[in-house]
């Protein structure tokens, strides 16, 4: 969004808005601060985002772009970053439940619930409260820029007759989100994805690095950890599990190479669930305003995703339903707890 400024006079320079912002607050505080944008009004004086996973990951990256955007708009005056990897998740999960801040909120994917279904953990989506998803966001199969597979039908192909030899990385955890989407391309691929071979790791980063020291033959992962990586020319792209192709980039889709796959993930936000109805409420109207600038449209075409707002119950009840469907995907891939 962007205000009118006002016209400046000719006058003698009086001191700037941040010496007297620094006169003020004292320079420690204005160190971290970004001046709210004039035409909007400040909702949160100080807003702190927590990570599951490790710089340059898709929850990281969510993240840093979200608050960015609540800077640029004047939504929120200071932001404080906490990335807090292990435990696929789960480690960031118990920091936020048990600091309980007004003032914090983490980020969170599809992984959320698969790890309630597949995993050891007692604490699930159910546990934490829901703000609101933000955004949607396509899968993408990329290879290293060498690789001899050209399309997503070839490489399946091969991986169906070399299963052993063909592994397939991601950012999750087995039967986690990037596995559980790997296992559905080769079924829509024709294939067994009781075959695949995958192997994990702990944020997209990590498997980008694997990918490109030639430690697996492709890549499945989300579309923000992979794409200055395309864009730079260090791996390409096979297939993009979206219906047709996306605004800006010229990516095959799986669909229209014969596999039937489309796949979506969300990002979103919780919060501790002992916060206060009105610390609930101010955390949520800031990412719904957000979602209601113009820039956050412009954002989500440039990173290749869907805006989409989803907020509070409507929210929760969204994680159920997701829920069945991704008990549905794990039952078909042959999961069995224990």
């Amino acid at each position: 969004m962007t205000g009118s400024r006002p016209e400046r006079k000719a006058s003698a320079p009086g001191p700037s808005r941040r010496a007297l912002l620094r006169a003020l607050l004292g320079a420690g505080a204005v160190a971290g601060l970004t001046v709210p944008h004039p035409a909007q009004a400040l909702v949160m004086g100080a807003l702190r985002l927590l990570v599951p996973g490790g710089q340059g990951g898709g929850w990281d990256t969510a993240a840093r772009i979200v608050g960015q955007g609540l800077l640029d708009e004047g939504l929120v005056a200071r932001l404080h970053y906490e990335n807090y990897s292990g435990g696929w998740g789960m480690r960031a999960l118990i920091h936020l439940i048990a600091q309980g801040r007004p003032d914090m909120m983490m980020v969170q994917s599809q992984s959320l619930i698969l790890t309630g279904l597949t995993g050891d953990f007692r604490l699930t989506f159910r546990d934490v409260l829901p703000l609101a998803t933000v955004m949607r966001e396509y899968q993408i199969l990329v290879v290293e820029r060498d690789s001899p597979f050209t399309t997503a039908r070839a490489f399946f192909d091969h991986q169906r007759q070399n299963p052993a030899h063909t592994p397939v990385g991601g950012g999750s955890a087995r039967w986690g989100l990037d596995h559980v989407c790997a296992g559905l391309m080769v079924e829509a691929a024709g294939g067994n994805p009781a075959a695949l071979r995958y192997i994990p790791h702990d944020a997209g980063t990590e498997a980008l690095n694997a990918l490109l020291a030639g430690e697996t033959a492709a890549l499945v992962t989300g579309i923000a950890e992979t794409r200055q990586a395309v864009l730079g020319g260090r791996v390409r792209v096979l297939g993009v599990t979206s219906p047709e192709r996306l605004w800006g980039y010229d990516w095959p889709t799986l669909f229209e190479q014969g596999i039937p796959m489309i796949f979506q993930n969300w990002r979103g936000f919780f919060a501790a669930p002992s916060v206060s109805a009105d610390a609930r409420d101010r955390l949520t109207r800031v990412l719904t305003l957000l979602t209601t600038h113009a820039a956050w449209t412009r954002t989500c075409e440039r990173m290749g995703w869907l805006p989409s707002l989803t907020v509070g119950d409507g929210m929760g009840a969204a994680l159920e339903a997701e829920e069945a469907r991704m008990k549905t995907a794990l039952d078909r891939l042959g999961f069995r707890k224990g």
